[in-house]
């Protein structure tokens, strides 16, 4: 097996197809409609198509640009499947926010393959097959590109309706907006965005009509170019007042207002259902039905269609100039939303508020211990949440702190403690991702069990707790239930130790990875697992008395039965203080110096690309600190790419980072990563983490998805420029 799943360049075509077929058998086919479920058969059948025909006896040598639009397809698939899966899943539990974010993570991963068509018709000249249009769907890649389009095309325009219900939803929030209150008028720009999006849809929706659209007697494609040609993305009217809202939001004067993240997830929100509606279009005009209308039509008709397909595509090269600037501004917009984040900390009374100092903060009484706050699924990417502080106080004992935001000043909380449990060593919330079950978060807890003879297991155990912080009431056997319980009933051996406890325990549900990670594919279907992605992983360091971090077990989804995997620790002849986790990454730090992985290279080391490969994952270590002389006692990463740390005996400062080829450095790039001090005092106790603000999830996913089309369709590709793979393979 490849040291990645996703099949590589050099592995034959036939190979990499047959890999496509199997990855897109986990759909839920059943529960779309009829249209898609035979898109998805149909897309199965031109693959196996496509696979004979390349193992056929003359074998027709496969063209350059095919075996570079192959690649593009196979590595963009994942995320393809995925995406859709999201989006089905959110949209039928009724959370449209996430539904539009599975959307956007689609529409981020075909920008590559439909790069690869674009590019391809003016890097390559093919006598005899036509240019621009017939050129784009001839041959093997327009089978290709055109089959992956036909299906996410039609997926995109099942869902595209429902992309209205966030809308709706984030103009029932602006209605209390005052344009005097923060001198734009927000609510205008997103119900323009939303007439924008309404009119590509309109135009999608008479492509594929079975009475006026491709195929049928009534297409008329001369009307729906000039349709087309009459929006304007660039210099209107709704695009300047885009750029009016932006210029607000970098106003360093606004970014105190306590509506700042409101209007941030508007505009996202509605350049969001824009980009999905013209996407649609794309997949629509490069289509198997657009290719054998081609096929088929007289030269009258097919310079009509020609004419449609520059018409769309030029839109597409408009919008991804306005995409450039959108994507410059959100970039600027990033620390301020960053700084929106909510940091938990116990110094030693309980305090919770914003990152942005000039929020004033809440204040709770108590002296817990150790301290773990999350919200329940649904409430993610709301503005007025129920947070669930998880402590551990008293002769340890668990509590829940329940606390609300107010519905007008952000910075306003109340909660109470309820105590749920005794004897716990340690506990780690994270929101729950049953889409079925909306308001429920997991609670991880490590508690000593009954003593042995002369051994006290150690019991790491999951609850489903709502947001009262109740436990569910659920046998284990259940499959919505999620159940994890592990005992640690013995010495298990480590190097040269023999552990006998747990110190702490941590998790991560539906876990990422980055592009440029090798292993990513060890978390897709096929990877670790055959037919499932994996779902969570469970991490828990493991000691003795004298050491008490000297490895880590880890513990990954359909693989309970399973002795726990050990990883060793990254630094050799260095106390560990701690582990963390975010999506991404697996945590280490020490007093002077800290270590990430991704989970999957952890997953990676379960099912090693050979048995004589190393198995351990790579680490990538940073030894730059918030201060030279002093040790870290905290560390904590936030999903909206920040790390918190606490000076022992010192201040908590925040640094920004990226990971760029195997280095930790600050997020723009401008070299080591920069720490910048957020609190003057220090937490004494082990309580430090922080929550990202409430539309970080859209924020970050309209940025992701512009960077993936600037990486795709930037200037020298959309102008026609062949890339040098292409040139290669050619």
């Amino acid at each position: 097996m490849a040291d990645n799943p996703v099949p590589q360049p050099q592995l034959p075509p036939t190979a990499t197809l047959e890999w496509m077929q199997r990855l897109i058998d986990p759909l839920p086919t059943s529960d779309l409609p009829e249209n898609v479920r035979n898109s998805f058969r149909d897309l199965d059948d031109r693959f196996e198509a496509l696979r004979h025909t390349l193992l056929s006896k003359p074998a027709p040598p496969p063209e350059g640009r095919f075996v570079v639009a192959l690649k593009m397809s196979a590595e963009s698939l994942p995320g393809t499947v995925s995406g859709v899966l999201l989006a089905v899943e959110g949209f039928q539990n009724g959370d449209a926010l996430t539904g539009v974010q599975g959307l956007m993570d689609t529409c981020a991963s075909l920008a590559p393959v439909i790069s690869s068509l674009i590019g391809a018709v003016a890097g390559f000249v093919a006598p005899g097959v036509g240019t621009g249009l017939g050129f784009a769907l001839g041959g093997l890649v327009g089978t290709l590109i055109g089959s992956i389009c036909t299906a996410i095309g039609q997926i995109l325009g099942f869902l595209a309706p429902q992309t209205e219900t966030v809308a709706q939803q984030i103009a029932n929030i602006l209605k209390d907006l005052k344009a005097d209150e923060v001198q734009i008028d927000a609510k205008t720009v997103h119900n323009s965005f939303f007439v924008y999006a309404g009119s590509l849809n309109t135009i999608c929706g008479a492509l594929t009509s079975k009475r006026f659209g491709l195929g049928a007697s009534g297409f008329r494609p001369a009307q729906t170019t000039m349709m087309i040609r009459q929006l304007n993305f660039v210099d209107g009217v709704t695009m300047n007042k885009l750029w009016g809202v932006f210029l607000w939001l970098a106003e360093p004067k606004n970014q105190n207002h306590p509506r700042w993240p409101v209007i941030l997830d508007a505009a996202c929100n509605a350049y969001s259902v824009l980009m999905i509606a013209v996407m649609r279009l794309t997949t629509i005009v490069t289509s198997i039905e657009m290719g054998e209308e081609y096929d088929k039509a007289d030269e009258h008709e097919k310079r009509q269609l020609e004419e449609l397909w520059d018409t769309a595509v030029a839109q597409l090269r408009i919008y991804s100039v306005v995409n450039k600037v959108t994507l410059a501004n959100l970039r600027s917009l990033v620390p301020v939303a960053q700084n929106w984040g909510t940091l938990w900390r116990l110094k030693p009374e309980l305090e919770c508020g914003v990152v942005n100092p000039s929020v004033q903060t809440s204040q709770f009484g108590g002296a817990d211990k150790k301290l773990s706050p999350t919200v329940c699924s649904k409430d993610q990417t709301k503005q007025e949440r129920t947070y669930q502080s998880y402590c551990i106080f008293g002769d340890n004992k668990l509590a829940a702190r329940l606390i609300s935001s107010d519905k007008k000043e952000a910075d306003r909380h109340k909660g109470d403690r309820h105590p749920l449990s005794e004897d716990i060593k340690d506990v780690f919330a994270t929101p729950g991702t049953d889409l079925k079950r909306p308001n429920y978060a997991y609670v991880y807890t490590l508690a000593d069990g009954k003593r042995v003879g002369d051994f006290t297991p150690q019991v790491i155990h999951l609850d489903l707790r709502n947001e009262e912080g109740k436990a569910i009431a659920e046998p284990a056997t259940t499959p919505t239930a999620l159940p994890f319980h592990y005992v640690l009933d013995r010495a298990l051996p480590i190097g040269s130790y023999n552990v006998t406890s747990l110190t702490s325990v941590r998790a991560v549900h539906d876990p990422y990875t980055y592009d440029d990670d090798p292993a990513r594919g060890y978390l897709e279907a096929g990877g670790c697992l055959p037919r499932e992605r994996v779902k969570y992983i469970v991490y828990a360091t493991a000691g003795t008395a004298q050491i008490p971090i000297s490895g880590i077990l880890v513990f990954i989804s359909g693989l309970q039965n399973m002795e726990p995997l050990v990883l060793r620790l990254p630094f050799d002849n260095v106390p560990v203080r701690g582990i963390a986790v975010d999506q991404d990454y697996l945590w280490v730090f020490s007093g002077r110096k800290f270590a990430c992985t991704s989970h999957a290279q952890v997953v990676r080391k379960v099912k090693p690309p050979s048995p004589d490969a190393d198995r351990n994952p790579v680490w990538i270590e940073c030894t730059t600190m918030p201060q030279n002389n002093k040790d870290i006692h905290l560390l904590y990463p936030c999903d909206d790419g920040t790390l918190i740390a606490s000076i022992q005996d010192g201040p908590v400062y925040s640094g920004a980072y990226r990971i760029q080829n195997k280095e930790i450095i600050s997020y723009d790039r401008a070299g080591s990563i920069q720490w910048t001090q957020i609190r003057k005092d220090n937490p004494t106790r082990a309580g430090l983490e922080k929550l990202p603000v409430f539309c970080w999830p859209q924020f970050e996913g309209l940025v992701d998805t512009l960077e993936a089309f600037q990486k795709a369709l930037g200037e020298e590709k959309v102008l026609g420029e062949e890339t040098e793979e292409a040139r290669r393979a050619a």
